[in-house]
Parts: C-alpha cells; structure tokens; sequence
C-alpha cells in the first residue's frame, strides 16, 4: 500500500507517549501489510535551547523481493508445462531466493523425475532489480525421457492407447 495506508496501522501517533510495545507492534504490522524485507526503527531526541522536547520516530523499510519474471529453458515442451503448472510460486509473489531456491529446485526436480524423466536436473538462476524485483530462470538438463510402461487393453483403439500410455509418463507410473 502506499504511505497514507501503512500509516493509519501505525500505533505511535503526534503528541504522544512513546510505549516500546507500540514500536514492536507498528513493526510487526508493517511487515505484515507490506511484506516488507526489513523494517528499521529510528527514535531520534528533538532538543530545544534548553531541553529535550521530544523525539522523532521514523520507520524506514525496504520492500520484499517480488518475482516479476519466471523463465524456464531446457526442458522439452511437456515438461516445460509439467513444471509451469506446480511451480509454486507465481508473478508478484514474496520470493527470498536465498531462502527459497534449493527447496523449489528439489521439489522440481522430484515432479520431474517422478513423471518420466528420472535423469533431470534443475538448477536455479536469479537476478535482482532495483525496487526489489526478481527474475528467474530455471534451467532443465532433462536427461532421457523414460517410460516405465504400458497398459495393454483387448479391444482398446490405437488413439486411447496412447493416452493411456502419457498418463503412466505423467504420473510416474
């Protein structure tokens, strides 16, 4: 939100007595409205000729890396959609790569090898832009693609044969 919305969540107020517990609150709410990557506090004393009158509180804060971009290369058209459909993560999300790649990296490459190609391997590049913004790309090695089987049915025609055969390569089977 922008500055007029973060600030009605804010418990400290003009004229006020500074409370420690208001200060943690105001930072907790602002991190949890603007998912924001750091939220700093700095409580300033505002002297007179002869006296503190007061102080200043202000909250600095940097915003949350957001994706802005998820490229995938590599990987042939079926696993390119198998990866893009349990991604996980979508446009505009909250994204701490240093937190969040080997984690995304390992679920993938799981998806993957579990749905016809055992050999795959997914490695996790990012870039940061100004602002906060994140772009992705995941790069596939995907190996051969295996196929663990088929279902032979009496009577069953060619055309569904072969769905039934790219379901067992979907689902692992």
């Amino acid at each position: 939100g922008d500055i007029g919305e973060l600030s009605k969540l804010l418990r400290i107020g003009v004229e006020q007595p500074i409370d420690m517990l208001d200060i943690r609150q105001d930072t907790q709410a602002l991190f949890l409205a603007g998912s924001f990557a750091n939220v700093e506090v700095i409580v300033r004393p505002v002297f007179s000729l002869e006296d503190v009158e007061g102080v200043t509180v202000e909250y600095w804060v940097q915003p949350a890396p957001r994706i802005k971009e998820i490229n995938i290369e590599g990987a042939p058209r079926a696993m390119r959609r198998l990866i893009y459909n349990n991604l996980g993560i979508s446009l505009g999300q909250v994204f701490y790569p240093k937190r969040q790649a080997e984690q995304l990296v390992s679920e993938l490459e799981y998806l993957v090898h579990t749905s016809g190609w055992p050999q795959a391997k997914i490695s996790l590049k990012f870039k940061r832009l100004q602002g906060g913004e994140i772009l992705i790309w995941l790069k596939v090695e995907p190996g051969e693609e295996q196929y663990y089987g088929t279902i032979n049915i009496p009577g069953l025609p060619k055309d569904l044969w072969l769905s039934g055969h790219l379901l067992l390569i979907k689902h692992g089977i």
